[in-house]
């Protein structure tokens, strides 16, 4: 799959985990309120990343959407593992492990999509800057 095919499908990947992550923002807000504002940051940082990705399918966007990736699975395993600071471990039932399961399936596929660019050593190539060129 060349370069130009996949932007799009990792930009959708990357628009889809932002949104869970956005959701679970919104489930966190009353009860974790600094980890209710880690999962807006982590869904922002997707929606830009993505953008970027879109319009210009470069290599800071997909290192960037790496780091949500990574940073999304390693969240995942510390609550499921050690628990948040200042609550116990996450409790899996409902809606909150829905959203952990998607999210952690999206951030690996997203990973998985993103990492043969990243270590490939060869850029993409750019987009044409003039239109009428032939």
């Amino acid at each position: 799959m060349s370069a130009l095919f996949r932007a799009p499908v990792v930009t959708v990947v990357a628009l889809l985990l932002g949104t869970a992550q956005a959701i679970a923002g919104a489930l966190y807000l009353q009860d974790v309120p600094y980890l209710s504002l880690l999962l807006f940051l982590a869904a922002l940082f997707c929606l830009l990343g993505s953008a970027k990705l879109w319009r210009d399918n470069c290599f800071e966007s997909r290192f960037g959407l790496a780091i949500v990736a990574v940073s999304t699975i390693a969240g995942h395993v510390l609550s499921l593992t050690v628990g948040l600071p200042g609550s116990e471990l996450q409790p899996w039932s409902g809606v909150n492990a829905i959203l952990s399961i998607a999210s952690l399936a999206l951030a690996v596929v997203l990973l998985f999509l993103l990492l043969p660019h990243l270590f490939s050593g060869e850029a993409p190539e750019p987009p044409p800057t003039d239109l009428y060129s032939g």
